[in-house]
C-alpha cells in the first residue's frame, strides 16, 4: 500500500513504523509482526520496580523521554494509523496486533477527534 499526500504516491523515509511494515514499494499492514518489534523495541528498557524506560537495552539511566515518545509514536501512527499531512490529521488503514480487540485514540488535534482501530 503506498501512502497518499496531496493526491500523489509519496514514499515514507522509514523503514519501519508499528502496524505498518515499509520498504521501496510503500508501506505494507502486518499487525502481528509489527507488535512483536514494538515489543522489542521497548520490553528490554523497563527498569524495576516502576518499569521506566532506560536508555539503552538493561541501561539503568531511567527516564528516557525521547524513548517514550517513541514509543507513543509508534502505537498512534503505525498501529492508530494516524498521519500528519499539509490537511491535517488522517487515519489512514492500519492493522492491530491479533491479540488486540479494539484501540481508541481520543482528543488529537486542535478539533479533539476520536479516532477507533478494530
Amino acid at each position: 500500500m503506498r501512502l497518499a499526500r496531496s493526491g500523489k504516491a509519496r514514499q515514507r523515509d522509514h523503514r519501519h513504523t508499528a502496524g505498518k511494515a515499509c520498504d521501496g514499494r510503500g508501506c505494507l499492514v502486518e499487525g502481528d509482526t509489527a507488535f512483536r518489534y514494538f515489543q522489542e523495541a521497548y520490553l528490554p528498557n523497563l527498569n524495576p520496580p516502576f518499569r521506566v524506560i532506560a536508555e539503552t537495552k538493561g541501561g539503568t539511566n531511567p527516564y528516557f523521554a525521547t524513548g517514550a515518545g517513541g514509543i507513543l509514536q509508534s502505537v498512534l501512527m503505525g498501529f492508530g494509523g494516524l498521519d500528519i499531512t499539509e490537511k491535517g490529521i488522517v487515519q489512514l488503514p492500519s492493522k492491530l496486533p491479533s491479540t488486540w480487540k479494539k484501540l481508541t485514540i481520543t482528543g488529537v488535534g486542535k478539533d479533539k477527534k476520536n479516532y477507533l482501530v478494530k
